[in-house]
């Protein structure tokens, strides 16, 4: 999956279109609603990678978005009975985690100017899962190391995928172009730096993913619409 996704993007960077093309990457906060944001005990937080190509006559834009967002950290010890060495431990870093994969369809309400304000709809599909880092495990009796991770992944799995929602969303936001903000006359490199800024408010289809929970090791799983206001603050470089 991760080589597709990879290739849908050069494949999308390297379009020849006598347009403007951007790509640009995002810190990303979610606000889940309801019995989402209820369920999940913490607001993750990650960052995505954006690109997109506009003609220079319409006000219309099309881009694909991708990114993974992190909540509920835990760090802990994990004991289990191994047949030749006897009781091994290990440490665990485990964490949730979200992966979005969005077409996104962008609106300029203005353009060419200094803020260039902005509406758009997003469709695509959130992933749950929860991930572990594991360490090498060691003999309780004797504490050396008796086992590498990947031995262990029979024991506790690196990655549990809970389920896979699709999703829509419609948001607003602005681009702050800093050439023209700041200085017009700045000589043309070939691309612009320009500041994005917006919310988009999502509405997800019924989904089982992992919450809050006392059980360090155990993640309760729950299930409902996956409903969030995703804020995102981030740079685009504009191509020309």
């Amino acid at each position: 999956m991760k080589k597709s996704l990879f290739t849908a993007l050069v494949l999308f960077a390297a379009i020849p279109l006598a347009a403007q093309f951007s790509v640009g990457a995002f810190y990303n906060y979610h606000h889940g609603l309801s019995d989402y944001g209820e369920n999940l005990g913490a607001s993750p937080q990650g960052v995505s990678i954006f690109a997109q190509y506009s003609c220079s006559e319409s006000p219309l834009s099309l881009g694909i978005e991708i990114g993974q967002s992190t909540y509920n950290q835990r760090n802990y010890g994990y004991t289990f009975r191994d047949d030749h060495w006897g009781l091994v431990t290990t440490d665990v870093k485990q964490r949730e985690s979200i992966t979005q994969l969005n077409l996104v369809a962008r609106y300029a309400l203005i353009k060419n100017a200094a803020l260039e304000p902005y509406a758009e709809g997003k469709v695509g599909t959130v992933t749950f899962a929860t991930t572990r880092c594991i360490s090498d495990g060691r003999s309780v009796d004797s504490g050396e190391e008796v086992m590498d991770s990947r031995d262990i992944y029979d024991q506790l799995s690196p990655v549990e995928h809970h389920s896979t929602s699709f999703r829509a969303g419609i948001g607003l936001g602005t681009v702050v172009n800093l050439k023209r903000l700041l200085c017009e006359t700045v000589k043309d490199y070939g691309f612009e730096l320009k500041l994005d800024m917006g919310v988009t408010y999502y509405l997800g289809t019924n989904s089982v993913y992992s919450g809050g929970s006392n059980e360090v090791n155990q993640p309760v799983a729950h299930r409902s619409m996956v409903n969030d206001l995703n804020w995102r603050m981030g740079i685009l470089l504009g191509f020309d």
